[in-house]
């Protein structure tokens, strides 16, 4: 929806039907329509919110509009290096992953910080003992959240990529921007 429209619906409902509301989309979204409303009622909004969707809004929220960490989506996969493949397929039968997640599959380490990723491809083509480790790509193209928009249109123009990961200074991922996100935006 326009984002009008989607003021226009949360307006017409209740603080506590619009709470329920934006616990079921995506926090970048969320954060964008809270973006349009007055401070007042986005306040409201969010403490309506379960605490963990609360917080991951409020953190996207805290960045300004014109660095790559206002546009990132936090859904994202994840995996250790030890993981085996079919522990990976397992967890994806699970978690069900909406279609962008599946982009790209981040590998991390304890501290969760980005090591490598892997693709569903790299997933369907291995065996299922391999290890995350044997089928990863070490060499990840990424972005800080506090880079500079434009930097997004540079790295997609030079790696051709549909999704990139996103890191904090401490290299611990934060999310990644989905290009299709971008260039609708």
């Amino acid at each position: 929806l326009e984002p009008q429209t989607q003021k226009l619906i949360l307006d017409s409902l209740s603080i506590e039907q619009a709470a329920d509301v934006l616990e079921l989309m995506p926090a970048d979204e969320v954060a964008d329509i809270l973006n349009t409303l007055p401070d007042k009622r986005a306040e409201q909004l969010l403490n309506e919110m379960e605490q963990e969707s609360q917080l991951e809004v409020r953190e996207l929220l805290e960045y300004e509009e014109n660095v790559v960490g206002s546009i990132m989506t936090t859904d994202f996969l994840s995996f250790g290096i030890e993981m085996t493949v079919q522990e990976v397929l397992n967890d994806l039968r699970i978690i069900k992953p909406e279609q962008e997640e599946l982009y790209s599959l981040f590998v991390t380490d304890d501290n969760e910080e980005l090591i490598a990723s892997f693709t569903v491809r790299d997933l369907v083509v291995s065996e299922p003992q391999q290890r995350v480790a044997d089928i990863m790509q070490p060499t990840v193209t990424y972005l800080y959240d506090d880079d500079e928009l434009d930097e997004i249109a540079e790295q997609v123009s030079k790696y051709n990529l549909l999704a990139i990961p996103v890191v904090n200074r401490a290299f611990k991922l934060q999310g990644m921007v989905v290009i299709g996100d971008v260039v609708e935006g």
